[in-house]
């Protein structure tokens, strides 16, 4: 059996998965499972798996309905054998030495998780970066700072793509499926599971900024999920972090005022109009929590200020700016 099984969702990624699949498979660690989940893709991306998958006994495609991306990551993770598991997104790439880099971090230090840092890259970008330092630093965490450091460390991020975890780790937890911002919470519950996690300055994973990601284009309502996946943290939280509670809600601060911003961006509908209302009512019932919480940055108090006294003259504000600096260029 091998040791890591490394789960890959695709979808309508016939352009970049090739670099992906043989950035995987050129790993200078060998010993893994690769599990390719195409999810209902109505491009080329199911054949090119089943390529894959004549090319290499590492390889197995698993065909689903589409479902999303979590409903694919949580198929992978179903059929894992391997006590470990790791994720990479069908449009980016990764390092040669990445999963040896995590798998190291894991087994010297006893660790149930181990991460990597990560490079963004453009989008027509298929090749990897040369690192002036290579020197890889270490910082290991137990049981009573794991989760802080999730929450504090600019060296650990919430997304799922560039970790290695114990399998038993998803025993009882799976991404949620219909939405966005899907490891939010995920990440959160598997760090609270860990007794000891590790992370390291090395960056071995290559993510694809894509102009089209839900998360970087204009407002749609999938966006607001940011919220409801931030609150089930903050609900976890308070029975068992709540030393930790004002860490969370300085990022749910932040959350707000960038979904405000987008809201100001999108076209005005009844509909965006209904959107904006509902964030700033959560706002005014968050909004002394909000206010008073020191480790929010002091431009994010400001405008959670001025949103919930004078949300008009804000937008108004913002407006004459936003044309002011236009008209600049």
């Amino acid at each position: 059996m091998a040791e890591i099984t490394i789960v890959v969702p695709v979808y309508n990624v016939e352009k970049f998965l090739k670099c992906c699949l043989d950035s995987i498979l050129n790993q200078s660690f060998q010993d893994f499972q690769l599990i390719l989940v195409n999810d209902g893709s109505t491009d080329n991306s199911g054949q090119i798996c089943d390529e894959y998958q004549k090319k290499s006994e590492k390889v197995t495609v698993i065909h689903k309905k589409n479902g999303g991306l979590s409903s694919a990551r949580n198929a992978g993770i179903e059929s894992a054998k391997a006590p470990y598991i790791g994720f990479v997104d069908s449009d980016d790439y990764i390092e040669k030495d990445m999963f040896q880099v995590l798998y190291a971090a894991i087994k010297n230090h006893g660790a149930d998780i181990a991460s990597v840092d990560y490079l963004p890259v453009s989008e027509n970008d298929f090749t990897a970066k040369d690192l002036e330092d290579s020197t890889i630093s270490y910082e290991v965490f137990d049981e009573t700072e794991v989760v802080s450091q999730l929450l504090v460390n600019e060296k650990i991020h919430r997304c799922a793509w560039n970790k290695l975890y114990k399998l038993e780790l998803f025993e009882n937890v799976r991404y949620p499926e219909g939405k966005v911002f899907e490891d939010t919470f995920t990440t959160y519950q598997l760090y609270r599971l860990a007794k000891k996690a590790v992370a390291t300055n090395y960056k071995g994973y290559f993510y694809r900024q894509n102009d089209a990601s839900i998360t970087r284009k204009s407002f749609t309502p999938k966006n607001l999920d940011v919220l409801s996946e931030t609150q089930k943290v903050l609900t976890d939280m308070e029975v068992n972090a709540p030393n930790l509670l004002e860490f969370e809600q300085a990022r749910l601060a932040e959350h707000y005022v960038e979904l405000v911003m987008k809201l100001l961006n999108a076209p005005k509908t009844k509909e965006t109009k209904k959107y904006l209302d509902d964030v700033l009512r959560k706002i005014k019932n968050d909004y002394g929590m909000l206010r008073q919480n020191k480790r929010t940055k002091k431009k994010i108090r400001r405008a959670i200020v001025a949103m919930n006294i004078a949300p008009h003259a804000f937008f108004m504000s913002y407006r004459i700016f936003k044309k002011i600096r236009g008209i600049m260029g």
